[in-house]
């Protein structure tokens, strides 16, 4: 009887445990998803206050490779925090 007490114990304990780090790593990966829309608005934001800008960026190359890289940079940066947060327990 004592070993199934332990064990149900234990199961109800890594259970909670589970839980309370989904929570924590909830609000992490939100941020990595609010940073990246960030990033997009900024884009939106700069085409209305200068109207042709993100076009004129997309016709030269260094304008291209520029808004290229900072995709991947932001898609990299939300892989990470998404990868970091996967904990098994």
């Amino acid at each position: 009887m004592s070993a199934l007490r332990d064990i149900a114990t234990t199961l109800e304990t890594r259970k909670e445990l589970r839980r309370e780090i989904r929570t924590t790593y909830a609000q992490t990966v939100a941020t990595a998803y609010a940073v990246l829309g960030m990033g997009l608005l900024s884009l939106f934001l700069i085409e209305q206050i200068n109207e042709g800008s993100v076009d004129a960026m997309l016709r030269s190359n260094v304008g291209r490779i520029t808004l290229i890289a900072a995709g991947g940079i932001y898609a990299f940066g939300v892989w990470l925090v998404r990868r970091m947060t996967r904990v098994e327990v």
